[in-house]
């Protein structure tokens, strides 16, 4: 955080421009992102195994009910805001690069969205069907 301070002391002139806030947009979106999946870890970490069967899958069905509002709230928050930033970036990228170098960034920008969407899409299933899982269990108890 205090590099992108200090990137906008030394690059802002004053204003903030597209680039500047596609940047901002982007960084912000990873930060999101990554305190979010870092809380979340250190939650997980608190869920003792050595409870009683119950109390475990009470905690689980907790951890597992908070991922999913983190699924359906902050993960399209942070992905909007990363494609928004990089979109607001381009501007700039076509009069900095050259054409080709442009168009590999757009290309592989938008390729490596579409693959990380489909890891992320699969994980967060992988999630749910724990969830279900979960649910089930304490029915037929």
């Amino acid at each position: 955080v205090s590099g992108l301070v200090l990137y906008f002391k030394r690059y802002s002139h004053g204003g903030f421009s597209g680039f500047n806030i596609g940047l901002c947009m982007m960084i912000g979106a990873l930060l999101l992102r990554s305190i979010t999946e870092l809380v979340n870890f250190l939650q997980l970490q608190r869920v003792q195994v050595t409870a009683g069967f119950q109390l475990y899958r009470e905690r689980m069905l907790w951890f597992y009910e908070r991922r999913r509002m983190i699924h359906l709230l902050v993960t399209p928050v942070t992905m909007l805001l990363y494609i928004t930033g990089f979109v607001l970036l381009l501007p700039v990228f076509r009069t900095v690069f050259s054409t080709g170098f442009y168009w590999y960034l757009v290309v592989s920008g938008s390729l490596f969205f579409l693959v990380f969407s489909f890891m992320l899409f699969r994980t967060i299933r992988k999630e749910m069907q724990w969830l279900r899982f979960l649910q089930q269990v304490g029915h037929t108890q």
